[in-house]
């Protein structure tokens, strides 16, 4: 035993050792070989237990699978993921819960701003979630025109988003605002909104429609309650138009598409709205396409009911009932024409008011606009006015009154038709001659003259300047003719004449200060107006 602690001792030095047969060892020698066999074994052993090296053998490495190694990092990742969009999934519902209510209070403070009171009504529709929001009267009660228009509205709405994949909120309210005495204008609106995966994105906000009703009653309303005389507002659209198509470069047809929805009182058919400062008109462009005009009260006040100036508006109205004071006391004389258009003579009486810068109102004969169409356009188109003066030239009282009427209207739609629409605002009756009857059948006023040139007695160019020198006074209507040679010599000397007098040569129209002439009036001068009964 003690050579065995020796030979341990002495280990590190015998590196190589010889090994012996021991089957040629003599027995003391085959102990000892057996001694130090079993001595290797033990350290080999002892070696294994504590992490050392086989002397005699080396033990074999296990390796793992790398496929191991790629299940357990997708395992980990898509737990990681999962529990990722858990949490994303939790705070999104959060997210979107305090979205909802957001929506919710400020779609129903901006309900509050038009209405004092209102109800809500909640409906569900698969994805669809519906309020209504619907305005109650002083009682809580909902106002009853206003949910029947509300619940018409909705079920359009409704057939729009059918079939929505996400949760769609939707909010049908309406506003209502007072826009002159006694008048709300109520305009009815939709919001729309759709949930993202965070949030909700506003898919729409428009207005559907709008209603004018009596404040009190709650009746409709309709705008030409607002005028006094509708030919004037028709007239006033239709050269409107003109212009703007005239400054557009539009053609004759696209004009007339524009043209037709104003004229013959169609303006009243569209969809008009009360604004802040003025009206607002849609109508359809050249395309079909939706247009809408903004025109401010400003500009409507000739033909406004005067009860019907919105208080906000009464500080402009004073100004212009100032202008128009300020117009009537201005030196003017209304130039005036009968028995036209002629073609060898009427170009040639535009052609002087144009160097002259004047201004006239020819009083066209019905039996004459055929092939005279481009002369009535000239006279629109440079600043003129158009009256009527019958289809045959007759002494009206003598006719009976379907025939006056058809005296008066076919040539009122003839000129019409050549003007673009424009209708005739006053009759000058052949010879002046009219009556109760007459301005009945008419339907406009009555404007003869307080000073007539003669021309048509005379047929004289000098008489007929000396006749007017001695006749002309400030305020008014002039009565020439645009069809004999003799007035269109005489009629330079004339206006040079009254202009070097201070007169201004303006239009029946402008005479009147652009204030409407009324039916069943017969206007003389500026002053002279009398009431036919």
């Amino acid at each position: 035993m003690e050579k065995v602690i020796q030979r341990r001792a002495n280990n590190g030095k015998e590196k190589h050792p010889k090994k012996e047969n021991k089957y040629t060892q003599n027995p003391e020698e085959m102990l000892e070989t057996d001694l130090k066999e079993e001595a290797v074994q033990e350290e080999n052993q002892e070696n294994q237990r504590f992490g050392g090296k086989d002397s005699k053998k080396k033990r074999p490495k296990k390796k793992i699978p790398k496929t191991i190694f790629w299940v357990i990092g997708v395992l980990t990742l898509a737990i990681l993921v999962f529990e990722l969009l858990t949490i994303h999934r939790i705070m999104a519902d959060q997210f979107n819960e305090e979205e909802l209510k957001r929506i919710i209070q400020v779609e129903q403070d901006d309900t509050k701003k038009y209405n004092e009171n209102f109800t809500v009504k909640d409906e569900t529709n698969g994805n669809i979630e519906i309020q209504e929001l619907i305005p109650t009267d002083s009682s809580g009660n909902e106002v009853a025109s206003i949910a029947e228009q509300i619940s018409t509205l909705k079920q359009t709405v409704l057939e729009k988003y059918a079939g929505a994949s996400k949760k769609t909120l939707i909010f049908l309210k309406a506003y209502q605002t007072k826009v002159i005495s006694n008048v709300n204008d109520i305009h009815y609106y939709v919001s729309v909104y759709q949930q993202k995966d965070r949030g909700f994105e506003q898919l729409e906000f428009s207005e559907l429609t709008h209603q004018l009703v009596f404040s009190d009653t709650l009746q409709p309303f309709e705008i030409s309650k607002l005028f006094n005389n509708d030919l004037a507002v028709s007239n006033f659209f239709v050269k409107k138009a003109l212009d703007e198509s005239k400054a557009n470069g539009l053609s004759d047809e696209q004009t007339d598409k524009i043209t037709s929805q104003f004229k013959d009182n169609n303006w009243k058919k569209l969809d008009t709205s009360i604004i802040q400062n003025g009206i607002r008109i849609k109508y359809k462009d050249t395309n079909d396409s939706d247009a809408e005009w903004t025109v401010p009260f400003t500009e409507l006040f000739a033909y406004m009911n005067e009860n019907m100036i919105p208080e906000t508006e009464k500080e402009n109205y004073t100004k212009y009932l100032a202008t128009v004071k300020e117009k009537l006391g201005k030196k003017r004389i209304a130039l005036s024409f009968d028995d036209g258009p002629r073609p060898e003579t009427t170009p040639r009486v535009l052609e002087i008011l144009k160097k002259y810068n004047a201004h006239a109102t020819f009083y066209i004969v019905g039996s004459h606009v055929e092939g005279n169409e481009s002369i009535i356009k000239q006279i629109v188109a440079e600043g003129h006015e158009l009256g009527n003066h019958s289809y045959s030239h007759p002494l009206l009282p003598k006719k009976s009154a379907d025939e006056v009427y058809k005296e008066v209207h076919n040539t009122s739609d003839l000129i019409a038709k050549a003007s673009g629409g424009l209708r005739p605002m006053s009759l000058r009756p052949p010879y002046g001659g009219f009556d109760k009857m007459v301005a009945e059948q008419a339907g406009i006023a009555i404007v003869n003259w307080s000073i007539d040139s003669l021309d048509w007695k005379y047929r004289d160019a000098a008489k007929t300047i000396e006749h007017i020198k001695e006749n002309a006074h400030n305020g008014g209507i002039l009565l020439m003719h645009d069809i004999h040679e003799e007035s269109v010599e005489a009629l330079p000397t004339i206006i040079e004449y009254l202009q070097a007098e201070g007169y201004e040569l303006v239009t029946v129209d402008e005479l009147m200060a652009g204030q409407p002439l009324k039916p069943n009036h017969a206007y003389f001068n500026r002053v002279d107006i009398q009431k036919i009964d």
